[in-house]
């Protein structure tokens, strides 16, 4: 589910430039590094699951072969999906502040948009690209078949280890939680904040519109207004979309701080909650990937229409093609008959010329016969 949606949001965002404007963070990156992490978790727990409760050897022995690299893939794609979102919400933060400082930072980071997206890039692969060479596959001989091979964490237990596995949870969860947290409160505050003067606003213009002669005309205000309401859309669906986000990671930022205050009793004393705990921060992932279509179609209009617009294309496409096809069929048969006409006719004239030689031939031998 989560990867069609993702992939009808791909299509919606990349072939509308009107969309993509509207929103500072490009949903297109967004959507494919969602349809990433939906992949891989499919990869990773569905592939699975379903070779231990149907017994697949061979299944297991494939997942063993590539699970090392999608992992790592899904932690760097989720990792890019969430500084995205940080950046996001940073962004939206700078621009309904009236400080001219915020301003300026703003007008940097969306002229450089590209350096912004590689910085998150690198900045993903040098926190999540180690965790290759963190886990490590053991083959036990004397295990039954289905148990033979192990998934483990390696830890060498040195000083460098340790400080790299509390930074990139550091940095990577918890300050990213905190920091979309505080901003999207602030937004919302600002939101509220705004409409309220926007009445009030809207309400004293109405009533010295009859009396002014220098008040803006009626179009031009409307044309503001729209303005207005379009970035309000775009900052309460990234609201939503950041909150669909903290409710889905929140599991993932209790466990991790459970493992920093005590993570020998939730390991080890409660092994089987932490592996449930787990498992369910990893669905809700996938489930906050899934539910960002929903998000954008209930709180923009034009994005509703984008998709109603796409699937009548496609629709329209397939009954052309399909027409196209029909005509095709129905122009070949009509060449078959066409075809069959002319070569029966000219098999007419041909038998009418020859049965013409025939009998004046026969005529000139009756001739010299009589003579």
């Amino acid at each position: 589910m989560s990867i069609l949606q993702n992939g009808v949001i791909f299509y919606v965002f990349s072939t509308s430039r009107k969309l993509r404007r509207q929103n500072y963070v490009n949903p297109v990156l967004l959507a494919m590094f969602d349809i990433v992490v939906s992949v891989c978790y499919i990869a990773l727990m569905s592939v699975h699951v379903l070779a231990l409760a149907y017994e697949i050897v061979w299944l297991m022995f494939i997942w063993h072969e590539y699970v090392r690299v999608v992992y790592c893939l899904q932690h760097v794609a989720m990792t890019i999906s969430n500084f995205l979102l940080v950046i996001a919400s940073v962004e939206r933060y700078l621009a309904i502040s009236t400080r001219n400082v915020q301003k300026r930072v703003l007008v940097t980071l969306v002229r450089n948009r590209r350096s912004v997206f590689s910085f998150i890039v690198v900045l993903s692969l040098l926190f999540k690209a180690t965790m290759y060479f963190e886990t490590a596959v053991l083959h036990l001989e004397h295990c039954p078949v289905m148990e033979r091979i192990l998934v483990i964490r390696v830890s060498y237990g040195k000083t460098s280890d340790m400080v790299r596995f509390w930074m990139r949870k550091l940095f990577t969860i918890i300050l990213p939680f905190i920091l979309l947290a505080f901003c999207n409160w602030r937004i919302v505050a600002q939101l509220r904040q705004r409409r309220s003067a926007w009445k009030e606003s809207i309400r004293r213009e109405i009533m010295r519109k009859n009396g002014m002669t220098t008040s803006p005309p009626p179009n031009a205000e409307w044309k503001r207004y729209a303005e207005k309401k379009g970035v309000r859309i775009a900052t309460r669906t990234l609201v939503m979309v950041v909150g669909c986000y903290l409710l889905s990671n929140s599991v993932t930022t209790i466990i991790n701080v459970w493992e920093f205050v005590d993570g020998e009793t939730f390991k080890y004393k409660n092994f089987y909650a932490y592996l449930y705990a787990s498992d369910i921060a990893a669905l809700l992932t996938v489930v906050g990937c899934a539910l960002r279509l929903p998000i954008y179609a209930i709180n923009d209009h034009r994005i509703r229409k984008a998709i109603f617009r796409a699937f009548l294309r496609c629709r329209y496409r397939r009954v052309e093609r399909l027409r196209d096809e029909v005509t095709a069929d129905n122009l070949e048969k009509w060449s078959v008959i066409i075809v069959s006409n002319s070569l029966r006719s000219n098999l007419t004239g041909a038998t009418g010329v020859l049965a013409a030689q025939v009998c004046s031939g026969c005529s000139a031998d009756r001739r010299i016969v009589k003579a």
